[in-house]
């Protein structure tokens, strides 16, 4: 596996774009991409205006067809518009994968309310993914829309049963299920699983 790393600076004023930046363009210009594997966005609790990125690929001729697109030089652009400067960056070899291979998988399946996609997709992006995965234990937090239809499937990836069940008796949860309530018609299924 093939990992590239970045290092970034800019003005504080600035996050707001910044953000903005990486939610709207960065991300979506490298996410479909052949290879992509994942990625890490941080901002330095340290140092303020300094953000780190390391995306993965399978292979190093993955990152580089990117690195030589027009997607990639549009993104670009539009970094340079937001303020922000490369710093350093280098390609890395990764001899070392630890992220966890155990964990509960929740999934939720549910129908729409009629008209209610787009909000319910502006809801998950917004509120539910980032307070999701900002839980004690999430691994992972996804959604997908089937295209055709009104249906949404909720998959949240925990590191134990416990983690996930303690999320249920959060603030944090009530919160989540509110806005949900508000767009969802019904619950199709729920299923929890263990990963082997």
């Amino acid at each position: 596996m093939y990992s590239r790393y970045t290092a970034f600076s800019f003005e504080e004023t600035d996050k707001e774009k910044v953000v903005d930046f990486w939610e709207n363009t960065g991300i979506p210009s490298v996410a479909k991409k052949p290879g992509f594997r994942g990625n890490y966005i941080a901002f330095s609790e340290d140092n303020p205006g300094k953000l780190k990125t390391f995306t993965l690929w399978d292979t190093k001729e993955d990152f580089e067809r990117l690195f030589s697109s027009k997607d990639h030089e549009n993104m670009i652009k539009a970094l340079k518009e937001t303020g922000m400067e490369i710093n350093d960056r280098d390609g890395l070899n990764v001899f070392n994968d630890s992220r966890p291979s155990v964990g509960t998988l929740r999934v939720i399946k549910v129908r729409l309310k009629p008209d209610k996609s787009d909000d319910a997709v502006h809801f998950w992006k917004s509120i539910g993914k980032p307070l999701i995965s900002s839980q004690p234990g999430c691994i992972r937090a996804e959604a997908f829309k089937e295209p055709k239809t009104d249906s949404l499937v909720v998959s949240i990836l925990w590191t134990s049963p416990s983690d996930a069940d303690r999320f249920l008796e959060t603030e944090e949860h009530k919160e989540f299920a509110a806005g949900m309530d508000e767009n969802v018609l019904e619950i199709v299924e729920k299923q929890s699983l263990e990963m082997i």
